[in-house]
């Protein structure tokens, strides 16, 4: 479409300044088909277990290949570290707490996850709400609470919870079914305790 407009006598400047008016239509007409998607098919996530051939995972599925192949590269990793994200998190179910930093678009099962006030989600963290076990699809919720840090590359799997203030530190796993204890900072894939505060 630039190419286009660059063919027809914009120059580079023009071009550059009309790019947000472009791209931000294109964006929200992602998300929006993203929401219907997900409205039509599955509604809610909700926790469950269920065989791999169960026709909910392909339907499951559907709508997560939906979410990041359109609404993440088109629209929500343009809005990576800014408030706008939570509010599009939001829309889509999550539970999102206040002044919560969100550098991170690998959330799947969007109404599984509640993360509460002043937390900070660092780059490519993961809040990870299903597993496949042994031909088993199995979800279920995940809780990061108020004051708590994920960091970059960290994952958080399902059955788990942070509580206030705890932290996991970069490239590290909370195992599923774990809970760090308040104010506690742990590192490692799977996580161990570093220090409380």
């Amino acid at each position: 479409m630039l190419t286009e407009l660059y063919v027809h006598g914009y120059s580079l400047v023009q071009l550059i300044l009309l790019l947000p008016f472009l791209y931000l239509p294109i964006g929200l007409l992602a998300f929006i088909i993203t929401l219907c998607v997900k409205k039509l098919t599955i509604g809610r996530f909700k926790a469950c277990v269920r065989p791999l051939w169960h026709p909910g995972i392909w339907v499951d599925d559907i709508v997560i290949r939906v979410y990041e192949t359109l609404a993440v590269p088109l629209f929500l990793e343009s809005l990576l570290g800014t408030p706008f994200l939570n509010f599009f998190f939001r829309i889509l179910g999550a539970k999102i707490g206040k002044r919560v930093f969100m550098d991170t678009t690998d959330i799947d099962e969007h109404d599984l996850i509640c993360v509460g006030d002043d937390v900070a989600l660092n780059e490519a963290a993961c809040l990870q709400t299903h597993l496949f076990e042994d031909r088993v699809m199995k979800l279920s919720h995940l809780t990061v609470m108020d004051r708590c840090v994920v960091g970059s590359n960290a994952i958080v799997l399902y059955d788990s919870a942070m509580e206030s203030g705890s932290q996991l530190g970069d490239l590290s796993l909370l195992m599923k079914g774990e809970t760090l204890p308040k104010d506690t900072e742990w590192e490692g894939s799977p996580a161990q305790w570093i220090a409380s505060f």
